[in-house]
């Protein structure tokens, strides 16, 4: 009768104990878990969190923004070095507040925290606020900050911030306080973000539903220079607005091939059209374009992946880099010193000519895959500080 008593009893303990196990955590319990330490940091799509040095890495990169003292310390260390080669390398990515070179980037980080005495918990050159236990610098929050706060910050925030690792004090800690369920204060009376209904999300692959492909080498006119018409009308299609142009061709005639490859003209021609939200970026950024895709806008982008300059469609993106609708075919990863008409410091691989396959009218460059290593290299011609010459395509 005992062992009879006994067996119940243990059986409803395991009961109540998987049950336990099986529950999501509290909106407490996620929020002490800040406020403990124990919680899993988020980085973006591609990147790691690094426990060592605190930070999210590839196998070749490290993701910022950096605080002010680490990219001081990045131009100290890159002045001392002795090979002017090296020496003009390093230089060049501390100028980069984005994303640095991962081997040289961790020997600052090493650097940095030797140098200045920090917790060991938080980036070098930020300090531990003791009541929300998120590294403070001045008005700035540095993370990576916690799944569910990301999701809150998409949620109640159009600041296009939220996938970078430093956020404002004020939204950070407002988050913090209303917990994975709650309304931020600063949030309440703002309209939450529509959801992504532009998009299609799946094996950590982010894309438009709708980017119909159209190749420059079917345009009548300069059918080999109107990529930026043909990037506009294929962006143009993809939200189902095009002022009643028809084709690459009819853009040409309305406002010429030499007008629409001046800097930030694209986006007024765009907006003529009737895509009045339409904007130009000299410094956007790669969370701006990623931000834009959830949200189911195309992105022209220019970059040097020929010698005079090319326009391309970004319409998607996973771990690895871009899905891409280039009007002219499948680039082959060159990069140019636009304009010139040479390579750009021995970097292109294909110098003869750019391209691996010309377009065919729906093949060749249709929805194909450019790594982000390569497109930060060519777009560098035009920004050095990791920046990009976009245009996001709104009605």
């Amino acid at each position: 009768m005992f062992n009879q008593k006994r067996d119940i009893l243990v059986f409803f303990l395991c009961i109540l104990f998987f049950w336990q196990c099986g529950k999501a955590p509290s909106d407490e319990t996620e929020v002490a878990a800040i406020h403990s330490d124990a919680w899993e940091r988020s980085c973006g799509i591609g990147f790691d969190f690094d426990t060592t040095h605190k930070i999210c890495v590839t196998n070749y990169e490290i993701l910022g923004p950096f605080t002010p003292y680490l990219i001081e310390t990045c131009k100290s260390l890159a002045n001392g070095t002795s090979n002017a080669q090296e020496r003009a390398t390093r230089q060049k990515i501390c100028q980069n507040i984005a994303v640095w070179e991962k081997k040289w980037g961790l020997q600052v980080l090493k650097f940095a925290a030797n140098k200045q005495a920090s917790d060991p918990y938080c980036l070098p050159g930020t300090q531990r606020d003791k009541k929300t236990r998120l590294c403070m610098n001045g008005d700035d929050v540095y993370g990576p900050f916690a799944s569910w706060m990301i999701k809150k910050c998409e949620k109640y925030y159009r600041d296009m911030v939220c996938e970078y690792n430093r956020w404002s004090r004020k939204m950070a800690e407002d988050i913090l306080d209303a917990g994975p369920t709650g309304v931020p204060k600063s949030a309440k009376g703002t309209a939450a973000r529509p959801a992504s209904n532009g998009t299609t999300v799946g094996n950590g692959v982010v894309r438009l539903k709708s980017a119909p492909y159209l190749c420059q080498r079917d345009n009548e006119i300069s059918p080999a220079g109107s990529c930026q018409a043909t990037s506009a009308m294929m962006a143009a299609n993809a939200l189902g607005k095009t002022g009643g142009f028809r084709n690459p061709d009819d853009m040409m005639r309305r406002f010429g091939r030499e007008w629409l490859k001046e800097t930030g003209t694209v986006a007024s021609a765009l907006r003529e059209m009737g895509l009045k939200g339409t904007q130009f970026f000299a410094k956007g950024s790669e969370s701006q374009i990623k931000a834009a895709i959830r949200s189911g806008f195309p992105v022209i982008l220019q970059l040097c992946s020929t010698n005079s300059g090319h326009f391309i469609n970004i319409i998607g993106y996973d771990s690895k880099g871009w899905i891409v609708n280039d009007p002219y075919g499948r680039w082959n990863g060159g990069v140019y010193a636009c304009y010139s008409g040479f390579p750009d410091d021995g970097l292109s691989i294909g110098a003869s000519f750019p391209f691996d396959t010309r377009c065919e009218g729906q093949t060749g460059g249709k929805g194909i895959h450019y790594s982000y290593g390569n497109i930060r290299r060519a777009a560098a011609e035009y920004n050095t500080d990791g920046k990009y010459w976009i245009t996001i395509v709104k009605p």
